[in-house]
């Protein structure tokens, strides 16, 4: 989601399968229909004219929302989607960068995040086995100074935002175990806490609740605090 958004700001433009991933993923952190739009007319309208922009883009972005077409609630997509399914091409940006970008373009990638070599090895070995989502959790634990043998486990983009965020400060905490906050369908969902008896009302609703107060603007600054993949 971070390459995501520098794409966009750097591009002003996504394509097609990178505008619904990260689109998605912005819904699914409390951005409103209002706020989402400001943010994409924000930036395509740097390249293209405002009509165009309304024309040929602005009804996608509320489609997804369900505000037109069958209005469908579409879900953000879960790791296992982004992995599987639409894979990136030329000019593409979404996707997995541990599981669609060659070693190279991983390893600057987490070089100008801030990883030192040791631990950006650490990273690719565990990638090149195939392990995905275990490398991404590395990489969170590493960014995030948090221990391996915690109980956390990475299943989903907004998962990550809303975890992270929590840690520094902003928001509920969201599990990844049995009873999953996430449903097959890439959905964040709320989770009982297998050492209570008593279910958790909502926590990740709670988390979003208090993501909804950022506007496009925020995501900006937020880039710089690694609660994006």
């Amino acid at each position: 989601m971070r390459h995501l958004h520098e794409s966009l700001c750097k591009d002003h433009h996504l394509r097609h399968f990178g505008r619904l991933q990260y689109g998605l993923f912005l819904k699914s952190i409390g951005l409103s229909l209002e706020e989402a739009l400001a943010l994409w007319r924000r930036e395509f309208t740097k390249k293209v004219d405002l009509e165009k922009f309304e024309k040929q883009y602005a009804y996608n972005i509320r489609h997804s929302y369900g505000k037109e077409g069958k209005r469908a609630d579409y879900t953000p997509y879960s790791c296992m989607k982004i992995l599987t399914s639409n894979s990136p091409g030329p000019g593409d940006h979404h996707g997995c960068p541990f599981r669609h970008w060659d070693d190279e373009h991983v390893s600057q990638m987490l070089t100008s995040h801030g990883l030192p070599h040791k631990a950006i090895q650490q990273v690719l070995d565990t990638s090149s086995k195939s392990h995905y989502q275990l490398a991404c959790q590395k990489y969170f634990n590493i960014k995030h100074n948090r221990p391996i043998t915690d109980g956390f486990g990475l299943e989903h983009p907004t998962q990550y935002f809303l975890e992270s965020r929590r840690l520094r400060g902003g928001g509920a905490s969201v599990k990844s175990e049995q009873g999953s906050s996430v449903d097959h369908a890439g959905r964040p969902q709320q989770q009982c806490d297998s050492h209570d008896d008593t279910t958790h009302d909502d926590t990740t609703q709670k988390a979003a609740d208090e993501a909804m107060d950022m506007s496009a603007q925020d995501l900006d600054d937020f880039i710089g605090e690694d609660t994006m993949q």
